[in-house]
């Protein structure tokens, strides 16, 4: 039979406590801040259980912490960057929970097997956080910056065209090549760097 509810709000009467294991039980809800009931913790396995709610940032003060085991749960937010803080830490474990953003680099040397199947997670030792658009993404915005450059290159050679002699052969490709063509090719670079900047 499977343990279940909430956290055990009485190991804060064994605060002397050093390995914890409750692997493979239905525990649920937010994990406690267990610097405060077990501040002498070197091993944590809460593995394979509901836990929800934000990793607690309060593990950084479980200084004798050197095994954390919180792998397939419901974990959501980011890894806490104050977990880097604990020098003694050689194990960690956060895979199949629901994590996002980056992974701290303090871990960038961890398995990746210990940082899967949280889709929103990047950076090492998974695969790096994207820094530009997605395919496509940048397809639609090639296409709106294209639209658009076509449109103000046009509408410049109309204005442009009215007040100078386009009869001459040369005046009509010196026009063409330095106001339209020039005018579509720096509108649509302009329009490509402004939807880069927004991913």
């Amino acid at each position: 039979m499977r343990l279940q509810g909430s956290f055990p709000s009485g190991l804060e009467m064994c605060e002397g406590l050093t390995n914890l294991y409750l692997s493979g039980n239905k525990f649920s809800g937010p994990i406690p801040n267990l610097s405060l009931m077990v501040p002498y913790l070197t091993t944590l396995d809460l593995s394979f259980n509901l836990f929800s709610g934000e990793i607690p940032a309060d593990f950084s003060s479980c200084i004798y912490l050197n095994s954390l085991n919180l792998q397939h749960n419901n974990l959501t937010g980011q890894i806490p960057n104050e977990i880097t803080r604990l020098q003694r830490l050689k194990f960690f474990n956060v895979s199949f929970n629901q994590l996002s953003s980056q992974i701290p680099e303090r871990f960038a040397n961890f398995s990746s097997d210990d940082f899967s199947g949280n889709s929103g997670l990047c950076g090492k030792p998974l695969k790096d956080c994207l820094l530009s658009l997605s395919k496509k993404n940048l397809d639609t915005g090639e296409v709106v910056a294209s639209t658009l450059g076509v449109i103000i290159g046009f509408s410049i050679g109309i204005i442009v065209s009215s007040q100078i002699d386009l009869e001459n052969p040369r005046i009509a490709w010196a026009f063409y090549c330095i106001v339209v063509k020039n005018s579509w090719l720096t509108f649509s670079e302009y329009v490509l760097k402004f939807f880069k900047r927004k991913a």
